[in-house]
């Protein structure tokens, strides 16, 4: 028998059998003890391709049978043992069954196990996710994992939205029921031919075909190649998008006679796309599915996003979009606001994922062919040297060159260890100022202070505005109307100690990114409801927004953040009616935003989320899976309503529930659940009964900082923790709040920081430690990036996970 050495190597490994590469002789022996040895059409085939009968009764058996081999292979792996405890506690705490405790400590091991060998997870995934089914399992019963649990797992790179291992028929029928549009027959007149793809990075000729989704909103696009010979399609690749789900499903096909009609049924989708070796998400990564340029073909289509940031639906151990990143957020622009930011943005050009060693595909493919001939434009690609100061593309040059260097840094590790450090009551981070600031503005926005913190912003020096924190993500603060050249700074007050203020930022000209005027403003989400009360839009920072109900009934709002959620003058809204939005800094005055119009609510409604576990001291809350523009209420136990709140996206993070009980936390014993209304009322949320106590309390997640950085990324919070983050003195370097920290003093390579995080009364009995990796950088003439750096250094930030936020409080300022 012929052995695949590479294969038989994986199944050794698997199987925690330490076979030498020279016992060649056990090989064969060694690849006939998994009793699975593989998984399709919905049935578990054994050696020689057996059919092995699999009923709900045995699944156990073969749970255990995974669990006790992998558990041998991480055997006295001290940081593995303790993330398997925490792992353990966490699924029980929240209430999965024991085949769902063992399903996702299955595809904990399998991803630590195996942190590089995509086969080998591959092979153990499609296993357990076939176990899960088996035993009734709807993905894992992931529904009923915290967000602590989700965060945790992502953080440790566990594909938390499952994948699929379907393909033909039943891959179909799993798109359509994601609300995926399911393409029309390849080489009808359904298809619309956009012209031949330019800039082509893959080689041969190809030319762009767009289909177009009402019900389900959406599309898919068609990308036939040609090497040579015209007659003959070589490669077809189909990749279609539910914008209203944000799920994407793909299809491929091969030598297909051109001008053919061929059925989507006859196309290779799914988890069948493995089998060729294919692995389509490692290159199609970002805000959607699509590896989209400006000018090009792709772009003639139209504007096509997602509600938020797109899951594909595709073999599980493929890569799963992983971001969106935050990284570009903490590495500056040039002095003239150029960069990558300018566009990059949710619902306009779309969030960068979160690159790394392990998103090859999308880092060589797609980042470094954009970088070098097409972004910003053709004429000036970012990595086109050299790299002049006082050139236009000079910050889009330190961003790309940031976005490269993480492409080779690793994923992010920690490990728990023992809490227990003294807080230092000296201690407060410096909260950040987010820019760019225009002249004219009337707000800001301000990111990383405690929860209840006083935030004084200094103009020129001087005490000019103050506010309370009432969502450390992103606080939007009013502020006297700024002017050209003005230096504004930010410090947080609490309990009596003034932190040191933030960065300067330098107030500027619109005018000097917009030479030609204001662009209009864009109404993102798009699907607005029939009977809502809120729409979402994007702009420039910081200007006056106007939304236009039916082209009349004008009502206008001060913005401090690029993003924002606005109420028209007329709600709830009516079926029909139309939307639009314009935006105005000083006297510039944009055009109006395309067109949006109201259609009927969602039937069913979505039933939706609130975060958990909640814990005694905790005043704020996560809600999801919200109805755009739907009016949210919040019910407390023993009070009833305690308040309502709108917004026009699917989500809502630090709902402030302790400003709505008169500045009250929630108590043990709290229960707190949230139901929304259209034109009816929807399900109520599950009822979060249960207030954890104090020893409850996770650590806190932060990602592995780089040498010289003043600033620590976090993971995974409660939402509204304080974060303390400490060195490995036990000296208290940071002490704030939200998903970005200021630290006291630059980081050092290779030192250790552990994070805690406090709530109410409590602090986490555990902290999260994680290891300073060494300086990332490249060369350039003046110092740069976030906070005081050496000369000559670009430090990059670490990369983040968690979606990005509307304006604080959702709304702007009437």
């Amino acid at each position: 028998m012929k052995i695949d050495r590479r294969r038989s190597f994986l199944l050794c490994a698997i199987l925690l059998l330490l076979c030498p590469l020279s016992a060649q002789s056990n090989w064969s022996e060694t690849i006939q003890i998994d009793p699975i040895r593989a998984v399709g059409h919905g049935r578990a085939f054994g050696f020689g391709g057996s059919l092995i009968e699999i009923d709900a009764s045995k699944v156990n058996d073969f749970q255990q049978y995974y669990l006790t081999q992998l558990s041998s292979l991480l055997e006295g792996d001290t940081q593995n043992e303790q993330f398997r405890s925490y792992l353990e506690g966490q699924l029980l705490n929240d209430g999965l069954s024991q085949a769902g405790q063992q399903y996702w400590l299955i595809a904990w091991m399998a991803t630590v196990a195996h942190p590089s060998d995509a086969r080998a997870r591959m092979d153990l995934y499609s296993r357990n996710r076939f176990l899960g089914l088996t035993a009734g399992l709807e993905d894992g019963e992931r529904e009923k994992l915290s967000t602590a649990t989700l965060t945790f797992l992502s953080s440790q790179g566990v594909p938390t939205d499952s994948g699929t291992n379907s393909g033909g028929a039943a891959y179909i029928t799993e798109c359509r029921d994601a609300g995926v549009p399911i393409p029309p027959d390849w080489g009808t007149t359904a298809w619309t031919n956009q012209g031949v793809l330019t800039p082509n990075f893959l080689g041969g000729d190809a030319t762009v075909y767009t289909y177009d989704s009402v019900a389900p909103r959406g599309g898919c696009i068609a990308l036939p190649r040609t090497y040579g010979d015209p007659s003959n399609i070589a490669l077809l690749g189909v990749i279609c998008l539910g914008q209203d789900t944000s799920k994407a499903c793909f299809w491929d096909n091969k030598d297909v006679p051109a001008g053919a009609v061929v059925p989507i049924s006859d196309f290779v989708g799914g988890a069948d796309l493995a089998a060729a070796g294919d692995i389509c998400s490692d290159c199609h990564a970002g805000e959607n599915p699509w590896v989209v340029h400006p000018d090009s073909a792709l772009a003639s289509w139209g504007h096509r996003m997602p509600n938020d940031w797109y899951q594909p639906l595709v073999h599980p151990a493929w890569p799963q979009n992983p971001g969106p990143s935050m990284l570009l957020e903490t590495v500056d622009s040039d002095p003239d606001g150029n960069g990558c930011l300018n566009c990059h943005s949710s619902g306009f050009a779309g969030r960068f994922p979160r690159v790394s060693t392990e998103l090859s595909g999308y880092c060589n493919s797609v980042l470094r062919g954009a970088s070098r001939e097409t972004m910003p434009s053709a004429a000036d690609p970012a990595l086109n040297p050299p790299a002049d100061p006082g050139d236009p593309g000079h910050g889009y040059r330190l961003h790309a060159e940031a976005l490269e260097a993480a492409c080779e840094a690793p994923p992010s590790d920690g490990v728990l260890v023992p809490g227990g450090m003294d807080d230092d009551p000296g201690v407060l981070s410096r909260p950040i100022v987010v820019g760019p600031l225009y002249a004219c503005a009337q707000a800001i926005e301000v990111r990383g202070a405690v929860l209840n913190a006083e935030i004084r912003v200094y103009i020129d020096g001087v005490l000019e505005a103050v506010a309370q924190n009432l969502n450390p993500d992103s606080e939007i603060v009013g502020v006297p109307v700024l002017s050209a050249g003005q230096v504004v700074e930010a410090s947080q007050f609490i309990d009596g100690l003034e932190s040191a203020t933030s960065e300067k930022e330098t107030v500027r000209d619109h005018a000097l990114d917009y030479p030609d005027g204001l662009p209009a403003p864009i109404i993102d989400p798009q699907l607005i409801h029939e009977c809502g009360r809120v729409i979402a839009v994007r702009h420039v920072t910081g200007a006056q927004v106007t939304v236009l109900t039916n082209g009349a009934n004008p009502k206008t709002y001060s913005t401090g953040s690029d993003w924002t959620n606005l109420p028209p003058a007329i709600r709830p809204f009516v079926l029909g009616d139309e939307y639009k939005a314009y935006q105005s800094v000083c006297s510039d005055v944009s055009p109006d935003s395309d067109p949006e119009f109201a259609v009927a609510e969602p039937s069913p409604m979505p039933t939706p989320e609130v975060s958990s576990p909640i814990y005694e001291g905790q005043e704020l809350v996560d809600v999801s899976n919200l109805a755009h523009g739907a009016r949210t209420d919040v019910n407390v136990s023993g009070v009833g309503v305690v308040g309502d709140f709108a917004t026009a996206v699917s989500w809502r993070p630090n709902v402030n529930v302790a400003s709505m009980l008169g500045g009250v936390p929630l108590a043990a014993g709290t229960a707190v659940s949230v139901q929304q209304e259209l034109c009816v009322k929807g399900p109520e949320s599950p009822v979060i009964q249960e207030v954890r106590g104090c020893s409850d309390i996770p650590a806190p997640l932060i990602q592995n900082p780089f040498a010289g950085q003043q600033t620590i990324i976090v993971l995974g919070s409660v939402p509204g923790a304080r974060i303390a983050v400490y060195d490995e003195a036990d000296q208290q370097i940071a002490d704030g709040a939200g998903d970005l920290l200021a630290t006291t003093r630059p980081l050092v390579a290779g030192e250790l920081l552990r994070a805690v995080q406090i709530v109410g009364p409590c602090t986490s009995l555990q902290a999260y430690q994680v290891e300073v990796y060494a300086t990332m950088m490249v060369l350039l003439p003046e110092p740069t990036g976030f906070g005081p750096l050496g000369a000559g250094l670009l430090l990059l930030a670490a990369i983040a996970v968690r979606r990005a936020r509307l304006a604080a409080g959702g709304m702007g300022k009437a």
